[in-house]
């Protein structure tokens, strides 16, 4: 009996891993090489910046790996521009403000007007959230090189400011070999929107090569993508780069430590096919992307950057100290929830870069030199990434260990929900109304099936019984008499699995789709700060929890609904009627096992998905009283043993 109940487990785990194997996303482990590591900072070897010393090394740091090798010897860069970082304030959108640079052209950091740090419960006087943070100066978002090595010093030497109009900034270079290059970066000023312009032209001047039409140039697309704060996710994950080119993959394809060129010029791929390459965060994403039109770039290659191995996340850490007491006016080592974000953006730098052919054209005809990409910086928000403009991006929400189409279709419910309550918590249980609802008309069916074919299982029991005496050493003849019995009394095999295979796919869907749906985030119901993150009832204020094997970093909170789910699974397991034979009875004792089981795997998950289990479990118990009630209608009364089965279980519900 016990091998039997071990097997059992044992199956029901191998079929929910196979499962989150078969809808898990394609996330590629492999390492970029060495071409597209991020380039060491060695600290006390990095040049000084902005008219201040390098850093000097962090007391018991490891030793960083050797700094890249400088620029091969020519002649001197003809760009001597000054430099200059300010802060540039919007006064319309979702940009509070952007911090720009002329140390390479580009944007340090940016951050969001409406959306923040933590949840008005949790802090209510919020900071505005940074989206992107200078972790590398040498590699922000926006730079522009003509080559990996960048011989040209294009990411560390002074572009110049262009005057330009408010709603944008331009830049511009000259190169040694006669190019003279301009990006402009244009921000929009209208509400709900994340994306930014950026216009890339080039120009022949003094020494260029007369017969070039077009100058490959490569583009630092987005870098620095800022980590979700820890208390937003009930299970924190690391940021990872995404890329998207149909006719390579067929969806988005994830990487956790960048990924290796992919080259677009082939007869295979158009280099118009590109459509993004960015970073992604549990609830946020930057990319560059284009729209694969005919005056979209033409995209040679496209790969991202990232891995620990060849950077000083220490250095890192310590300029992003630096950064937020002089641009935030706050100490990070003051505040642990921000001090241990920074270590893991620090820890985990992206980038996605492409290589691009920019046509090259004359004062004469400035039109000609136009390449147009576009960047988005903003939430992973179903409703933001529905508008058209981002249409080309749209596909990089996903819903891994689940069929896409299922969890559209709960998320549709509970946005509708949502949209007539205006409560997210509200939307979660009216969802599991809707669902669960729609379900019990087969879920009772099914229940009252399952009670009939025990009623005739008890009846049989003593020819079962006589079965066994006969062929005690023959189990094959055992068997063979035993579908000969059923058979001649009309007992088939038990649907009672329908309802599993029906409830299944539903739980995983809202496994996955829960746990990084936007229109959670910093959503508050009743005692709960964050219905995308554990409903902490009372927070005991810990950094590490206690049981830190637990997934979700153990114990740091008292999290009443998984609790309450639990007492509600096991009560409902009490009301299932007694095991008419040992399978049976195997199969019960499996369900109360696992009804302890998933609240402790579950405990520091959203609590939005325990908001549903619980909800769906008094509504399993509602269910089953109904077919209590059916079944002893149905049952004859002078048949003693459905008597003795139906009393039976009415005593243990009545204890």
């Amino acid at each position: 009996m016990e091998r039997r109940m071990l097997f059992a487990i044992v199956l029901s785990v191998g079929v929910m891993f196979a499962w989150l194997t078969f809808f898990k996303k394609p996330v590629a482990t492999k390492a970029p090489d060495a071409t597209t590591a991020v380039a060491p900072l060695n600290p006390a070897a990095a040049p000084a910046m902005d008219g201040q010393p390098a850093p000097a090394p962090i007391p018991g740091a490891p030793t960083p790996v050797a700094p890249a090798p400088a620029a091969p010897a020519g002649p001197a860069p003809v760009q001597n521009a000054p430099h200059h970082e300010w802060t540039k304030t919007l006064d319309k959108g979702e940009f509070l403000d952007v911090v720009l640079t002329t140390r390479g052209g580009a944007i340090a950091a940016l951050r969001l007007r409406s959306k923040y740090e933590l949840s008005e419960r949790d802090r209510p006087k919020r900071e505005p959230l940074d989206v992107l943070l200078p972790v590398e100066p040498d590699w922000l978002t926006g730079m522009v090189t003509l080559d990996r090595a960048d011989t040209e010093r294009m990411r560390t030497l002074e572009w110049t400011e262009v005057p330009s109009a408010a709603d944008r900034v331009t830049f511009s270079f000259t190169t040694m070999t006669g190019w003279k290059i301009t990006k402009t970066f244009v921000f929009p000023t209208e509400a709900e929107r994340f994306d930014i312009d950026l216009s890339i032209a080039v120009e022949k001047t003094t020494g260029a090569v007369e017969k070039d039409e077009t100058l490959a140039l490569q583009l630092l697309g987005v870098a620095g993508l800022a980590m979700e704060p820890s208390s937003h996710t009930s299970i924190p994950a690391a940021a990872h780069t995404v890329v998207f080119i149909p006719g390579v993959n067929d969806a988005p394809a994830f990487h956790n430590a960048g990924f290796e060129p992919i080259s677009l010029d082939t007869p295979q791929v158009t280099q118009r096919a590109f459509r993004f390459a960015g970073i992604q965060s549990p609830y946020f994403f930057a990319s560059v992307w284009a729209d694969g039109s005919p005056s979209a770039p033409r995209v040679r290659k496209v790969w991202g950057g990232g891995g620990d191995t060849t950077r000083d996340a220490n250095a890192a850490l310590q300029r992003l100290e630096a950064f937020y007491k002089a641009n935030r006016d706050r100490v990070p080592a003051g505040d642990n929830r921000i001090y241990e974000r920074l270590k893991a953006i620090a820890g985990n730098f992206q980038s996605a870069w492409v290589e691009f052919d920019a046509p090259v054209g004359s004062p004469a005809e400035p039109a000609k030199a136009s390449t147009p990409f576009h960047l988005y910086a903003g939430p992973l928000s179903r409703g933001v990434l529905a508008e058209e403009r981002y249409l080309s991006i749209s596909s990089v929400i996903t819903y891994d260990m689940a069929p896409d189409w299922l969890a559209r279709l709960l998320l549709a419910i509970f946005d509708l929900f949502k949209g007539l309550t205006s409560s997210a918590g509200l939307a979660v249980i009216l969802m599991t109304l809707a669902v669960r609802g729609g379900l019990m008309p087969l879920s009772i069916r099914n229940q009252l099936s399952m009670r009939r074919h025990s009623r005739k299982l008890a009846a049989l029991k003593p020819r079962l019984e006589n079965l066994k005496k006969r062929f005690v050493n023959d189990p094959r003849k055992f068997r063979e008499e035993q579908v000969k019995l059923f058979k001649e009394n009309g007992i088939g095999f038990p649907m009672g699995c329908v309802m599993m295979l029906l409830q299944i796919p539903i739980f995983f869907s809202l496994f996955a789709c829960l746990r990084v749906e936007f229109d959670l985030r910093h959503e508050a119901f009743a005692w709960i700060r964050d219905l995308s993150g554990p409903d902490r009832l009372i927070d005991f204020g810990l950094t590490n929890g206690v049981l830190g094997f637990l997934p979700g970093g153990g114990i740091s909170a008292l999290n009443i609904l998984p609790l309450l789910y639990m007492g509600l699974a096991i009560y409902q397991q009490r009301l299932m009627p007694k095991a008419t034979d040992e399978q049976q009875a195997q199969q019960m004792k499996m369900a109360k096992w696992m009804a302890i089981i998933f609240p402790v795997l579950l405990y520091n998950y959203t609590a939005a998905l325990a908001l549903y289990m619980c909800c769906s479990s008094i509504i399993a118990i509602i269910e089953s009283r109904i077919v209590r009630a059916k079944d002893a209608k149905e049952a004859r009364p002078g048949d003693a043993t459905i008597a003795t089965v139906v009393v039976a279980a009415g005593n243990r519900t009545s204890r």
